[in-house]
């Protein structure tokens, strides 16, 4: 919903009115061009991704599922295929969760709250000017829900943002599921102290503890659970500086798994493995909950349809898991969604 994201909103749109495609846009800043089939009543096939993109996030980020996309419908239009279904391109909203994670695939489907709606985030006014520019007004969002009846589904095209099929030489992924999320506030509690003057075996070192937890966290995800990740992405300490021992130290911590009983297993040892590293340090600790997202298993048969066209077209592919959260988790909930993922140079995304 920046400028910049605005401008290639409008540059997409123009493309899509220079192939003689249909514009539409909704009430939560999707946009699309439409391919209608003759038959007014059929349902709609959705093809796409996002646009937007975090900052220097690479050229291929979303952008090439998007544009990949309009060129299928350039494909079939020019090659005078007649479809039994219309054909929609589109470029989702804030995917990448500048203001809000997904916000146009949870609008589509009807799952965008109030909470959301109303600015929700750490810069509230800021997220209602974002909506403003865009021409977003929440209270119109509702507006922009699909019917489950009339989608017959939903592709998406996708970087692996990895480098499993690189090194594997295999030129597509076909994602089996999007693996399931749940982020943590961990805070250890200590006490401040002089640095200079307190003896070190007396301290009650509350980044201390937090360090050994991070640790091994780590180890512990890597040589136990093969299909699990885990990241601390933030640390905060208190006071924060030279000369006082830390009291306190805030860690974000997030780990995803395919299998959500596998996940909640890896919540749980989490925790008491912070309890742990707490009590060796005579530290407390608090765990607080910021998020939880299910996995989300894409869909049987269409999965089965691209494997066929990869068998057809001769391309070599493999299953494989998608770690990163994408649109097509929130389109899943109301139609068949597919996934596929192509090579990364390097596995490098988001740099």
């Amino acid at each position: 919903l920046s400028n910049e994201d605005l401008e290639a909103r409008a540059w997409f749109a123009n493309r899509i009115e220079e192939a003689g495609f249909l514009v539409h846009d909704d009430e939560v800043g999707n946009l699309s061009g439409v391919l209608l089939c003759d038959n007014p009543g059929a349902r709609t096939l959705l093809l796409g991704s996002h646009l937007d993109t975090v900052r220097n996030g690479g050229k291929y980020d979303g952008s090439v599922g998007v544009l990949v996309s309009l060129e299928i419908l350039r494909t079939i239009r020019d090659a005078g295929i007649k479809l039994p279904f219309h054909l929609e391109p589109i470029d989702f909203t804030d995917e990448e969760g500048t203001w809000h994670s997904f916000f146009g695939s949870l609008g589509l489907v009807g799952d965008l709250t109030d909470a959301s709606l109303n600015g929700a985030t750490q810069d509230n006014s800021g997220f209602r000017a974002a909506l403003f520019r865009a021409g977003i007004r929440p209270s119109e969002a509702y507006r922009a829900r699909r019917s489950a009846e009339n989608l017959l589904g939903y592709l998406e095209l996708h970087i692996e943002q990895s480098e499993r099929l690189e090194r594997a030489g295999t030129q597509i992924g076909i994602v089996s599921s999007i693996v399931g999320r749940s982020a943590h506030h961990f805070i250890f509690y200590g006490e401040a102290a002089h640095a200079a003057t307190t003896l070190l075996e007396k301290r009650r070192d509350a980044l201390q503890g937090a360090a050994i937890f991070i640790t091994e966290m780590h180890k512990m995800v890597q040589e136990e659970y093969p299909e699990g990740i885990v990241n601390c992405g933030n640390v905060h300490v208190e006071p924060g500086t030279f000369s006082i021992v830390p009291e306190q130290a805030s860690l974000r911590v997030e780990c995803r798994h395919p299998d959500e009983d596998v996940l909640a297993e890896i919540e749980s040892r989490l925790i008491r493995l912070a309890q742990d590293c707490a009590k060796q340090y005579r530290l407390s600790v608090n765990v607080k909950t910021a998020l939880r997202r299910p996995a989300a298993r894409m869909d049987a048969g269409l999965r089965q349809m691209i494997e066929e066209a990869c068998k057809t077209q001769h391309c070599s592919y493999a299953p494989i898991l998608g770690y990163a959260g994408h649109d097509a988790q929130i389109l899943s909930r109301i139609t068949p969604a597919a996934m596929i993922f192509l090579p990364s140079h390097d596995g490098v995304s988001h740099n």
